[in-house]
This record gives C-alpha cells, sequence and structure tokens, in this order.
C-alpha cells in the first residue's frame, strides 16, 4: 500500500513539473519564433524553424571554403579562358591568343593561377573536389578535346599567315615591275607622240 500511496503523492509533483516542462517549451518556441519572425503553431513550425536554421548554420559553415575556391587566381583564369573560347568565332580568331598564352602560363606557372584546360567547363559542384575520379574524366575529356581543337586551329591560323605572307611578297616582287612597265609604256608614248610631225598641228 505504501507504494501506491507514495505514487499518489508525487503524481501531483510530476503533473506540476510535467506542466512547467510544457510551459518552459512553449515559451522557448515563442521565442524562436519571434526571433526567426514567423509565427508557428505546434511542432510543425519548430520544425520549419529547426529546419531553416540548419540550413543557415550549413550556408555559413559552406561559405568560406566557396569564397576562398572564387577567389583563387585560377578560377579568374578558367573564366577568361572560357569566354575566349565562347568568343573564338566572334573575334575572328583573336582570342587564340589568349588561349595559347594560357596554355604556356599554364606549363610555366602551375595550376594555382592557370587552370587546365578542360578545367573552366567544370559545373560548380565538381570544382570544389579537383581531385575526385568525376572531375579527372571531365577535365581529361574536355581536355584532350580543346587541345585537338587548339592544334587544329593554331595550324589554320598557320597556313593562313604563311599564305599571307607569301601573296604580299608575291605582290611586291610583281608590283614595281608593272608599276615601271606601266610608266616606261607612257613615256614611250609621248616620245613617240612628239616626234611625229603632226603632233604639233593637232
Amino acid at each position: 500500500m505504501a507504494n501506491i500511496d507514495e505514487q499518489l503523492l508525487t503524481l501531483p509533483d510530476q503533473e506540476a513539473e510535467q506542466r512547467a516542462a510544457a510551459g518552459l517549451r512553449q515559451e522557448q518556441g515563442e521565442e524562436r519564433a519571434a526571433s526567426a519572425g514567423a509565427q508557428t503553431d505546434g511542432t510543425l513550425g519548430q520544425q520549419i524553424i529547426q529546419a531553416t536554421r540548419a540550413a543557415e548554420q550549413n550556408q555559413i559553415a559552406t561559405a568560406p571554403a566557396a569564397s576562398a575556391d572564387a577567389a583563387s587566381p585560377a578560377t579568374g583564369t578558367a573564366l577568361w579562358l572560357k569566354t575566349a573560347w565562347l568568343n573564338i568565332i566572334d573575334s575572328f580568331g583573336l582570342t587564340l591568343i589568349y588561349i595559347n598564352l594560357h596554355v604556356f602560363g599554364h606549363s610555366v606557372f602551375g595550376e594555382k593561377i592557370f587552370c587546365q584546360l578542360g578545367e573552366e567547363w567544370l559545373p560548380n559542384n565538381l570544382r570544389s573536389n579537383l581531385e575526385s575520379p568525376e572531375a579527372q574524366r571531365v577535365i581529361g575529356t574536355i581536355g584532350l578535346l580543346e587541345k585537338m581543337l587548339l592544334i587544329f586551329a593554331d595550324l589554320i591560323v598557320l597556313i593562313a599567315l604563311i599564305l599571307l605572307v607569301a601573296v604580299i611578297i608575291r605582290l611586291f616582287n610583281t608590283l614595281p615591275v608593272k608599276i615601271i612597265s606601266v610608266i616606261g609604256q607612257g613615256l614611250n608614248s609621248l616620245g613617240e607622240q612628239a616626234s611625229n610631225p603632226f603632233f604639233g598641228a593637232f
């Protein structure tokens, strides 16, 4: 009997503690809702607030890594390289100058300043971890295509420059001869007209 009596005596104390704990939880929930600027009803509102705070803390935790990656010089040169590839036709091939300088800079200064060919096309989720197998596969595939395209474009430019120089040399080699022959023919015709006895009559 004492056991039941003790339970009956402690029952009001437990109920009071439960009511106090529920009131405390409700006050904390209201404070959270007020600080978040939203009104909550019950547990659903508290879950929304907790999920929002967790997402904010996750963004705050990942922000320094993302900002450090965005601030690296290789990211800037990757953007320039991507822009050069996109504008290669609009610039009539003049962006090949930067692309070749970028490849030279990568071979001299390394990956800290100049990214690899193909790295500029990586999506942001792969850019944060360049050592992952998926990122390396994308860089290798696109980089190989870019290297072949760059060699092909450089060969076309080289052939065009050789042809231009050949035309200029040919033009300047034959142009003076033609000019001299035209001047000589003009002088000959003037001399013939001057020696003609009827020249003064007409």
